[in-house]
């Protein structure tokens, strides 16, 4: 029993061969450029993703194109969250847009909130 006890420590306990060390080194360079690669590709398509609409994400909308999306949003129907999902428009970003066309007393022509009035607090 003890000898298999000894031979069992021996045996886990050695120290790594030079080829061994080499094959290690080259796998672990194989395994970086790997990782490398994988995250450029990911950079790129998460980069493809994150275009919608012709705009980048975060990337200010002209007052035109503003307009555009409120007319598109108001001329889709069902609920306001599928449309805006269609559109590509977050609902923050819709109702943030929305309250300051309230606040101004906005008239949009065409997209549903002709004549509103500014809130009241």
């Amino acid at each position: 029993m003890e000898a298999g006890k000894e031979r069992l420590t021996r045996d886990t306990v050695r120290d790594a061969t030079r080829l061994e060390i080499e094959r290690t080194n080259r796998e672990n360079g194989e395994l970086k450029q790997l990782v490398a690669e994988l995250s450029l590709e990911c950079t790129v398509s998460k980069k493809r993703l994150c275009r919608t609409g012709g705009r980048w994400r975060y990337q200010r909308v002209s007052h035109e194109e503003r307009a555009l999306l409120m007319a598109k949003v108001a001329g889709i129907p069902g609920p306001k969250r599928r449309a805006l999902a269609q559109v590509g428009l977050p609902k923050s970003t819709y109702y943030r847009w929305r309250g300051r066309q309230v606040q101004r007393g906005t008239q949009q022509v065409g997209n549903g909130i002709e004549g509103l009035e500014p809130a009241h607090a």
